[in-house]
């Protein structure tokens, strides 16, 4: 169980918050915070509170935005928005600049958006541990928009498999190199799988290639 509750006020000495619930106005006194989150609050600033055991152990988790806060662009389309701002503190560990910010946030439709921003624009995701995977499962559809470049590079097997059509297009070169590259199935089925090559006769036929030709077509 989750409830959000406003910063009443921050207790330097012990790290703490004093909270008020937002459904209740309940007030709840020297609030624990999970982590370094206490380093990022203010008086005022909502925060999404969890419980250790019971009701009567809160835990403040992270800070939220509601609606009406001018972080919040016009274009939110829920109440209630997990945010975690980062950056230089002052003396008294308050925020002196957002260099960083991490948002989790819902919409009307049940969509789930992770937004993450920074100065450097430098995202790293790293899957620490024995095995180190990181498995993306989609139940719909996954689009992936990069305005650079991107670069997938595997030292192990790499496998795409879709039940549909696969496109690939591009407005420069594309080049397939490998030390062999087999075509699947096709047009001519009973005769097996044939090279993908750059050689001068077709290793099908044995008639000559156009001279500097080195396009597959099936």
């Amino acid at each position: 169980m989750f409830k959000d509750a406003r910063v009443i006020r921050v207790n330097p000495k012990h790290h703490s918050v004093d909270i008020e619930y937002r459904a209740t106005t309940e007030r709840i006194r020297d609030v624990k915070c999970l982590g370094r989150i206490y380093w990022n609050l203010q008086p005022g600033d909502y925060v999404l509170v969890g419980f250790i055991d019971n009701l009567t152990n809160p835990v403040v988790i992270d800070k939220v935005l509601l609606r009406g806060d001018p972080r919040i662009t016009s274009s939110a389309l829920d109440d209630i928005h997990l945010i975690h701002e980062v950056g230089p503190r002052d003396d008294n560990g308050i925020l002196t600049e957002i260099t960083g910010r991490i948002e989790v946030q819902t919409d009307k439709d049940g969509n789930l958006s992770l937004t993450l921003s920074g100065k450097l624009g430098t995202l790293n995701l790293k899957a620490l541990g024995d095995q180190g995977n990181v498995n993306i499962e989609a139940a719909g559809n996954l689009n992936i928009s990069v305005k650079g470049d991107a670069v997938l590079d595997v030292t192990g097997k790499a496998t795409v498999t879709a039940g549909g059509d696969v496109e690939i297009s591009a407005e420069g070169k594309v080049k397939v190199d490998g030390a062999m590259v087999e075509l699947g199935e096709n047009a001519l089925g009973a005769l097996g799988r044939e090279l993908v090559n750059n050689l001068p006769t077709c290793l099908l036929t044995g008639a000559p290639h156009q001279i500097g030709n080195t396009k597959v077509t099936v």
